[in-house]
């Protein structure tokens, strides 16, 4: 089965990118097949603003729909964000730590992940 009749089998699905930019053909896929997010990895993110791009370029081919970004942001040692422009996301041994102090550390993580792409305006 060909990567197109594997597209028209799945609705929805999340595509990422192979660097900091998407390439003409990523952009082309993303026209045609209109997947329902991206993903951001480490290769996908060095700056705010380099991300802020990418993101908006993701964003351009679309049209009355606001795909979902979404990133591989573990904590701790598996970072991919940049620790020089963010703010360091706890690992989860960090995070069961603060739960056992009375914290929900589910809301620690996301509210850490959320404040990190509030500030570049994502």
């Amino acid at each position: 089965m060909n990567e197109v009749n594997v597209v028209k089998l799945v609705k929805n699905f999340i595509i990422g990118v192979s660097s900091l930019e998407m390439t003409q053909e990523e952009a082309s896929f993303v026209s045609n097949y209109k997947p329902l997010g991206l993903i951001l990895f480490k290769r996908n993110c060095d700056n705010p603003e380099q991300i802020k791009s990418l993101v908006a370029s993701f964003k351009s081919l679309y049209e009355n729909f606001e795909p979902l970004i979404l990133i591989d942001q573990e904590g701790g040692r598996v970072s991919r964000l940049p620790s020089s422009f963010f703010n360091y996301t706890p690992s989860m041994k960090e995070l069961i730590a603060i739960a056992e102090n009375g914290v929900n550390n589910k809301d620690v993580s996301y509210i850490n992940v959320y404040n990190n792409f509030y500030n570049i305006g994502l």
